[in-house]
C-alpha cells in the first residue's frame, strides 16, 4: 500500500479524509493528503492532488 486512508468524523455533517503516506511514499514532499466535507484540500500545491 502507498497510503493509510482514515477517516475522522467531528460531527454528523463534518468530515476530514485523510491518505497518509506509507512505504515508497513516505518521502514524498506532498505529506499527508487531507480533503474536507467542504471540498478543500491540503496541501494545496497542485502537483500532489
Amino acid at each position: 500500500a502507498f497510503y493509510l486512508l482514515t477517516i475522522e468524523v467531528s460531527t454528523v455533517n463534518t468530515y476530514t479524509l485523510r491518505a497518509t503516506p506509507t512505504g515508497a511514499q513516505v518521502s514524498d514532499s506532498c505529506g499527508n493528503l487531507e480533503l474536507t466535507h467542504t471540498g478543500a484540500k491540503s496541501p494545496s500545491t497542485a502537483g500532489c492532488w
